[in-house]
């Protein structure tokens, strides 16, 4: 269960907000400059293994752990794993996410609605390799009306730290590949139902 509390009124975040863009409509051209955020802390009673993880611009999510197998066909010629499969553990980590909380990705494309990265700021720091077992961990950072910031980070069986990843997700209507609001109903299930995480 996720414990939240809001941090600061709505009128205290209107008030950062510029006038003229109190009265900005939502649009596909401005998903990606939304404004602030409405931030809202959640307190979970997990220990957080990384000072990364936790609270992050007033935010604090709970933790989603996955854990994965180096299989051969992850490595390299050099027996590690390949840099580019970082990512595809990350996008099983943030589908599996999804999968906890009741969304389903062939669910969302049948409403024409798809999640799309939009930029991955990757670190790697030191190599997972053939036939371990990984731990990849995931939170949201920044949950907006369209689009959210995930932040990513896989350990080996001794915690050692591998890799981390800031992932900045976009919603869109895939029919038309365009900027769209994120369901309403998905928007409640990721800011844990409170309906108030974020402001235009």
């Amino acid at each position: 269960m996720w414990i939240y509390r809001c941090n600061e009124t709505f009128a205290d975040t209107q008030a950062s907000v510029p006038s003229e863009r109190k009265t900005e409509a939502f649009n596909e051209k401005n998903i990606f400059d939304l404004g602030a955020c409405w931030p809202v802390e959640f307190a979970t009673g997990l220990k957080y293994h990384s000072a990364q993880f936790g609270r992050q611009n007033g935010l604090m999510s709970e933790i989603h752990q996955l854990d994965i197998r180096v299989y051969y066909e992850d490595t390299d010629a050099g027996g590690i794993v390949y840099y580019a499969n970082y990512l595809k553990f990350f996008e099983r980590a943030r589908t599996e996410w999804l999968r906890s909380l009741g969304v389903e990705q062939d669910s969302l494309l049948a409403q024409d609605v798809a999640f799309v990265v939009r930029k991955v700021l990757m670190e790697n720091k030191a190599p997972a390799r053939f036939n371990q077992r990984l731990t990849v961990k995931s939170e949201i950072r920044q949950l907006k009306k369209a689009s959210m910031v995930f932040w990513q980070e896989i350990y080996n069986e001794n915690a050692d730290l591998l890799c981390s990843a800031e992932v900045s997700v976009a919603c869109v209507k895939l029919s038309l590949m365009k900027a769209s609001a994120i369901p309403r109903d998905i928007l409640g299930v990721l800011s844990g139902g409170n309906g108030r995480t974020f402001c235009s």
